[in-house]
């Protein structure tokens, strides 16, 4: 007999999960090709936090306290973080994979992202979760 752990590649994709491919291709096709990428990914995150409210902001608050608790897990998040900028990177085209300057800046905002995330969830939750990520995401506008 299987286990529960068995129909996972391991105990953390329990709590982190990749998005798919078609999921991140639809977040950027939702803002304006036309705006810096900066912006665009800004406002991808903004707009992705907009469906975390109640019980899926709870459930994501427990996950990111294990997680940020949790060394290694951390160094997972991490891995999960350069995956998803991948992602973003491929539904934006060969272009963007060829930039240095876009492949920074996909890369730095989802690090600013996973840096909010963790801020909010060792806040316990006292910090809100948008302002967490939006300051961490706005730090990257003085370099």
């Amino acid at each position: 007999m299987q286990t529960f752990y068995a129909h996972y590649p391991g105990k953390d994709d329990l709590l982190m999960a990749l998005p798919d491919q078609a999921e991140v291709a639809g977040l950027l096709a939702s803002v304006p090709a036309d705006l810096p990428l900066g912006e665009r990914m800004r406002t991808v995150v903004r707009q992705f936090l907009q469906g975390l409210k109640g019980e899926r902001e709870s459930d994501a608050l427990a996950r990111w306290q294990l997680i940020a608790g949790t060394p290694g897990l951390r160094y997972r998040a991490a891995e999960y973080e350069r995956v998803t900028a991948q992602m973003f990177l491929d539904a934006l085209g060969d272009e963007a994979r060829q930039d240095p300057a876009a492949t920074v800046v996909v890369t730095a905002h989802l690090s600013a992202y996973t840096q909010g995330l963790l801020r909010w969830a060792e806040s316990r939750g006292e910090l809100s979760l948008e302002e967490a990520v939006v300051e961490a995401m706005d730090a990257l506008r003085g370099l």
